[in-house]
């Protein structure tokens, strides 16, 4: 029985947590490092470095997708992304330049001032300008 359970979770939330781990990633206070430790809780740790990698595949894939599109919104056959000029390394190096340097210490966040992670981005789209389109629609 708990294995049918597990199986009906991992069907219909296994899409939610990657938009959602996607979401946590596009945090500059957190990038991967909160993702990484979350899955350390959930799962065995042999299983982590492969949960981590495949968000990061998800967010390549997403860079790739908005990166080919000229508006965030506009609907895209997986033909045409096939297709799409930009190249797997391209988005890699692009997605890599934002997470490294990784986050600050969680201890020198103030947080007694509210951080705005839409400003943020705003202020980031001439350095990221496809990171920030997909932010804005997370």
């Amino acid at each position: 029985m708990a294995s049918i359970m597990l199986e009906k979770f991992e069907k219909y939330w296994g899409d939610y947590s990657t938009l959602l781990a996607i979401a946590v990633v596009l945090d500059p206070r957190y990038k991967m490092v909160l993702v990484r430790s979350a899955f350390l809780k959930l799962y065995v740790p042999i299983e982590v470095e492969a949960r981590v990698k495949e968000i990061y595949d998800a967010l390549v894939e997403t860079y790739k997708f908005y990166d080919t599109n000229p508006t965030s919104s506009s609907a895209q056959s997986s033909h045409d992304l096939e297709s799409s000029s930009v190249s797997i390394g391209d988005a890699q190096s692009n997605v890599d330049a934002y997470l490294n340097p990784p986050p600050p210490p969680l201890m020198a966040h103030n947080f007694e001032t509210p951080f705005d992670i839409l400003e943020y981005w705003k202020s980031q789209s001439v350095s990221f300008p496809v990171m920030s389109r997909i932010a804005n629609d997370v």
